[in-house]
């Protein structure tokens, strides 16, 4: 978009949910240095599908290979939610009740 490689017609009926996509999509970087890409929040399968055409477009690669590296972010997305959990039960392990319905209110208030 910034490039203006990629345009979209103000007219087009989900052009303003492409753009609400787009703007809470972002990246992640996990522990082990992977980079994971989707919506923080909301959908992104707007911005998937176009991104996945502008690749199409300008690689000329084939679908296998698309459908190989979103394997392989979602491999690694998946690997990260499980250390994440691993850690997460470490973390606990050995805590009170009392101490752990504290972290727990403190997250609820926080994710508000």
């Amino acid at each position: 978009m910034q490039s203006r490689r990629l345009r979209v017609a103000s007219g087009l009926p989900d052009a303003s949910a492409f753009y609400d996509e787009l703007a809470a999509f972002g990246v992640s970087i996990s522990d082990s240095g992977n980079d994971t890409y989707g919506a923080r929040s909301g959908h992104d399968d707007l911005v998937l599908a176009v991104s996945y055409a502008v690749w199409k477009a300008e690689s000329g690669s084939s679908v296998n290979e698309w459908i190989k590296y979103v394997r392989r972010q979602i491999e690694g997305r998946n690997a990260d939610l499980e250390k994440a959990a691993r850690t997460e039960a470490e973390r606990r392990e050995g805590l009170t009740p009392l101490q752990l319905a504290r972290i727990d209110a403190h997250r609820a208030r926080m994710a508000l």
